[in-house]
């Protein structure tokens, strides 16, 4: 089985073992002489890479599970000539005879997972900040705080969340800090000392700390 998440992308292949003639079993790619198939291709959608060495596999609906089929030899379902031209990769599993030895079948589950969010980035006016560790503004007080907020996706990408509905922003320094109507994360600076936000977003949470000369 793999792991896919939604929108997400996995490569898997098709080998073939043999025998030579001295004997000896070696392994080959047969990706590209195989025909592919998926029993939901609602949940997922499959495709030749661009040189047909692999298979690459889409995910579509989270949490559904798409078996993907591969067969070497004659399999019992018809393939047009469009099949063909398109690589032999179907919208349906592939099925062997029973009984046909010179049809060998493959099938690996798929299981379309959520993109998750594994940690939060997050800058004040700019300055990169370190979770739950006090960022000091040196030069002189700010007027106003701008916070910046990226959250990094368990598949790689990251997204600007800031002004996103579902990020929470408590403020735990209202003597220093004045939140903004309809202005997420930005802040009008009332006094100096040490201030404190909470951003939460999903199951992160991260501390911004910040020294107010």
């Amino acid at each position: 089985s793999a792991d896919v998440t939604e929108n997400g992308v996995v490569s898997i292949i098709a080998v073939g073992n043999y025998q030579a003639s001295d004997g000896t079993n070696y392994n080959q790619n047969i990706s590209a002489y195989s025909k592919w198939g998926i029993d939901f291709s609602s949940f997922a959608s499959i495709a030749f890479s661009a040189d047909r060495q692999w298979l690459d596999v889409t995910g579509k609906t989270t949490n559904t599970i798409a078996n993907v089929t591969s067969a070497c030899g004659n399999i019992i379902e018809t393939i047009s000539d469009s099949d063909i031209i398109d690589g032999v990769v179907l919208g349906f599993s592939v099925t062997c005879l029973a009984g046909d030895v010179n049809c060998l079948r493959a099938n690996t589950a798929i299981n379309v997972t959520e993109t998750t969010v594994t940690s939060l980035d997050v800058t004040a006016n700019g300055f990169t900040l370190e979770d739950n560790v006090a960022f000091v503004f040196f030069s002189s007080s700010p007027l106003t705080i701008v916070l910046n907020v990226t959250a990094n996706y368990s598949d790689g990408t990251s997204e600007d969340v800031t002004t996103d509905a579902n990020v929470v922003y408590n403020n735990r320094s209202p003597l220093v800090l004045l939140g903004i109507t309809g202005s997420p994360g930005e802040y009008n600076v009332i006094s100096f000392g040490q201030a404190e936000l909470q951003i939460l977003f999903q199951s992160q949470v991260f501390i911004a700390k910040m020294t107010i000369p």
